[in-house]
């Protein structure tokens, strides 16, 4: 079969179109699909340049030892290679393991979140755990349940594991113009909150506003909202920093509200600080993952010492994918409790299909090879191209299409 795959850590220039074997057939832990519409976040663009390289090598190679034979797509002998896309929509496959499976039938729309060591989905086939996979609903349409997984999952974990968002709680939300931020504005929302402010650049908030509903914005651009910012997460119940940036701000200004005269949370649960921004991939690429792993415990774990000793609880969002998480959310968007970011024509590209390309290129050819070839990577590309994983800036999330039937 055809797959897209970045077989060495320099950008771009390392997307090749190559052919792998087939997966086997899947045992009854997981499904086999077809995608439809598959996602790029800003993780797979950090990702063609090695980014998490050295955690991800080790992942993978606890997974084929766990998931024999399933690694197919992405099996090299390249450490960083790797295919591209976590998240989607896929048909189940007509084949008779999918018949058998209860969790899937032809035709069925599924929504997948694959762990970050799983094979990519930019393939004609794939291999998803059950229970990373949901229905999605009939009512939600695929591209909107293709950019939910990964974006509603870690909004999900800030705010339901790390945070516990409850009836009364005072949430701030930065980076509140983003797909994971919008998301957890909603969610707070959802779980009681009625007191919620979203952080974000004006321009930014302007364009989002209408999905943040009854919340107070903040400018991080504007002059004048600086304090404002600092007096709301002073004043937070949960802060919770969906941003790269004014880390150390923004822990100053929560434990300033420690000795404020706070409203004790319902949960009875201590105020708490929740960040997307956890350094262990980064350490692990600069130290490897002994050394790495280690200076990132070390990392957390002073950190949330330092936030004990300041009155509140500190933790990362770390994502992982989750079936019942992901149905939930998606009943919600189905239900107009959620509504993610839309995608827009510069984050929708189009792929294939794969029939058209033909069968003589040889495997891991550079792009030029073909024109067939060069042509079906183009949207790829391009998909690429559109995110900006440095400056978090763009879509956020670019969404491929398969030119390939919809039953």
């Amino acid at each position: 079969m055809r797959t897209v795959r970045s077989i060495a850590p320099t950008g771009l220039r390392g997307l090749r179109l190559v052919r792998t074997p087939r997966p086997p057939t899947p045992p009854a832990s997981a499904l086999a699909l077809r995608p439809l519409v598959v996602g790029l976040n800003a993780f797979d663009a950090r990702r063609l340049d090695g980014y998490a390289g050295n955690l991800l090598a080790v992942a993978r190679s606890a997974r084929s030892l766990s998931a024999p034979g399933l690694a197919s797509g992405d099996a090299s002998a390249s450490a960083h290679a790797h295919v591209p896309g976590r998240e989607g929509v896929a048909l189940a496959a007509p084949s008779p393991s999918s018949l058998s499976s209860p969790a899937a039938a032809p035709a069925q729309r599924l929504a997948f979140a694959l762990p970050v060591a799983w094979p990519g989905a930019l393939a004609e086939d794939i291999v998803v755990p059950v229970a990373c996979a949901a229905p999605v609903p009939s009512s939600v349409d695929t591209l909107t349940a293709a950019a939910l997984p990964y974006a509603g999952l870690t909004a999900l974990a800030a705010v339901d594991e790390v945070t516990r968002v409850g009836a009364g709680d005072a949430v701030v939300v930065a980076g509140a113009s983003g797909p994971v931020g919008v998301l957890a504005v909603q969610l707070a929302q959802l779980r009681g909150s009625d007191s919620v402010v979203a952080v974000a650049s004006r321009a930014s908030l302007d364009a989002v506003a209408p999905l943040l509903g009854d919340v107070t914005l903040l400018a991080y651009d504007e002059p004048s909202d600086a304090a404002a910012i600092d007096d709301a997460i002073a004043a937070s119940h949960v802060t919770i920093n969906a941003a790269a940036a004014d880390e150390d701000r923004y822990l100053a200004a929560m434990g300033r509200g420690s000795s404020a005269q706070l409203p004790p949370r319902a949960s009875g649960r201590a105020r708490a600080y929740a960040t997307l921004n956890g350094p262990l991939p980064r350490l692990t690429d600069e130290g490897g993952v002994a050394i790495g792993g280690a200076l990132a415990a070390f990392d957390l774990a002073a950190s949330k010492l330092a936030a004990r000793a300041a009155g509140f609880d500190y933790d990362w969002v770390l994502f992982h994918p989750s079936g019942p998480g992901l149905a939930s959310l998606l009943d919600s968007v189905a239900t107009g409790q959620l509504t993610p970011l839309p995608h827009t024509t510069d984050s929708l590209f189009t792929f294939g299909p794969f029939e058209s390309i033909p069968d003589a290129s040889p495997t891991e050819s550079p792009p030029s090879a073909s024109s067939a070839e060069r042509a079906a990577l183009d949207a790829v590309v391009a998909a690429f191209r559109t995110l900006d994983a440095s400056t978090g800036s763009g879509p956020g999330k670019t969404l491929i299409t398969f030119e390939r039937e919809r039953a």
